[in-house]
């Protein structure tokens, strides 16, 4: 059923959406030297230093954590009502006798920090749901000072992540910060949480010790020995939440790709809660990192936040859109502007006439391996922008499981139909293996063949609904 791809070459359209990057490391950084966020609050939505002996707290965790893996000692009866609450004290991996707790009691002087010590098995602790409100469609930075001591295998890190309003986690938007070992210096966490999730209600903040086991890609390939550690500590501190302003650059097409006699035309959205002003940059630069055009704007609460911009491009081609929002300098203050957020995205300006003939054309194709469930609903648009009639999709994703396959295939499913309907062709790539039979089984997840020298058993459960439902469909197959 499988067979040979023919022989052609490989075009790579990535599908230009726009990508937001916040300049976190250096934003934060310079803002708490300078202290002014920490005078004027604007940014700051909240932070925990942990020391809560003014709070009159003076039991072994801080006000709002609560320990992964163990009963929460609370008298509240909804705790455990909250989806997020119920898996988290109950996670396995995190046993009841680490060390979750101030690192001092509060009645002694001096900094105070939350440490997290081993003793077998993983540490952490979170934030309860409620604590943090977010308003949707901002974007957020959270940052922690972590020190670790004695780690050989273990690492500590921070995660962050949106709460619906049910107080369930909303699963795409979990983001990590690196994972650490720092030999007794202090080192800066960071992690970015984007707002695209209309349904986010509040913020939650996970602050973990991971045996390896539970780091990510840490189930042990084929004769590997994962150690589990004993000893050894993290002490967080100073964990902190900041809210950037939302932005957004994006072109009257939704994949990027304009066809003459149109002319690239550019929507800027700045929306920003805390109201303070913002100096925006633009730049296009062409295939080479020329600068070919640039524009800036000043946004404040007497300013428009939302404008068009349509350059001035005097040849057809492929360019990066770089846009950079400052926060300037306080009047006097003397300083540097603070670049706070930024947006990159490119676009495709194309005459309106076919570039290759026929025969040209079919030699190429769009690889789309990876696609996320948003722009699989955009490839047949990128098909007609590119004006090529093959495309080659993941027949599954290195999160599917046999549990959820069903699902990627009725997306597939669907768009096999709007694409092959018109005439093109679809590629099926069986790259990436899911992690779920390629850790822990000696498989490289990006060389599928050698899932098929593993017994039958450990494959079948997934090959199987790819086949069934589009081996009569689909005539060409990717090893």
């Amino acid at each position: 059923m499988l067979r040979a791809l023919r022989t052609a070459r490989w075009l790579t359209v990535g599908l230009a959406l726009g990508l937001v990057l916040l300049a976190a490391p250096g934003w934060a950084q310079s803002l708490m030297k300078e202290g002014r966020v920490w005078q004027k609050g604007r940014r700051l939505i909240q932070r925990f230093d942990f020391e809560e002996a003014r709070l009159n707290n003076f039991e072994d965790l801080p006000m709002y954590w609560y320990a992964i893996g163990r009963p929460a000692l609370t008298t509240d009866r909804n705790f455990l009502q909250q989806p997020l609450h119920a898996e988290l004290v109950s996670k396995p991996g995190f046993p009841a006798y680490t060390t979750i707790a101030f690192d001092r009691p509060q009645q002694e002087p001096g900094e105070h920090r939350l440490q997290l010590g081993l003793n077998g098995g993983s540490a952490g602790a979170f934030v309860e749901v409620g604590t943090l409100p977010a308003v949707p469609h901002s974007d957020y930075l959270v940052t922690a000072t972590v020190l670790t001591s004695s780690l050989k295998h273990a690492r500590a890190r921070l995660l962050a992540y949106f709460v619906d309003e049910k107080g369930r986690r909303i699963e795409p938007s979990v983001a990590s910060s690196e994972l650490v070992s720092t030999d007794g210096r202090s080192q800066t966490l960071y992690v970015h949480l984007y707002g695209d999730y209309p349904q986010a209600a509040w913020i939650g903040i996970q602050a973990e010790l991971l045996q390896p086991k539970d780091q990510p890609d840490g189930l042990p390939e084929r004769h590997e020995v994962l150690y589990e550690e004993v000893e050894g500590s993290a002490w967080f501190d100073d964990v902190s939440v900041w809210q950037l302003p939302y932005v957004e650059v994006k072109s009257q097409n939704q994949v990027n790709i304009i066809r003459a006699p149109g002319r690239p035309r550019l929507s800027i959205h700045v929306r920003d809660l805390t109201a303070r002003p913002l100096d925006v940059d633009l730049t296009l630069y062409d295939h080479h990192r020329n600068a070919v055009a640039h524009s800036t704007r000043h946004v404040d609460e007497w300013a428009p936040m939302n404008w068009q911009w349509e350059p001035s491009l005097e040849r057809f081609g492929w360019y990066l859109v770089d846009m950079l929002v400052y926060e300037p300098p306080e009047p006097g203050v003397r300083s540097e502007p603070v670049i706070i957020a930024r947006s990159i995205t490119s676009l495709l300006w194309l005459p309106n006439e076919d570039a290759m003939n026929p025969s040209d054309a079919a030699r190429f194709r769009v690889i789309a391996e990876r696609s996320t469930e948003k722009e699989f609903g955009l490839l047949p648009q990128l098909l007609d922008g590119t004006k090529l009639d093959s495309l080659v999709v993941s027949a599954w994703g290195a999160d599917t499981t046999t549990g959820n396959i069903d699902d990627l295939q009725r997306r597939i499913s669907e768009l096999t139909q709007a694409v092959v309907g018109r005439g093109r062709e679809i590629v099926l790539s069986f790259s990436p293996v899911p992690d779920e039979v390629s850790q822990g089984h000696d498989i490289d997840s990006r060389d599928p063949l050698t899932l098929f020298t593993k017994p039958r058993d450990l494959w079948e459960q997934l090959i199987a609904p790819v086949l069934m439902l589009h081996g009569q469909r689909i005539k060409d197959w990717q090893l």
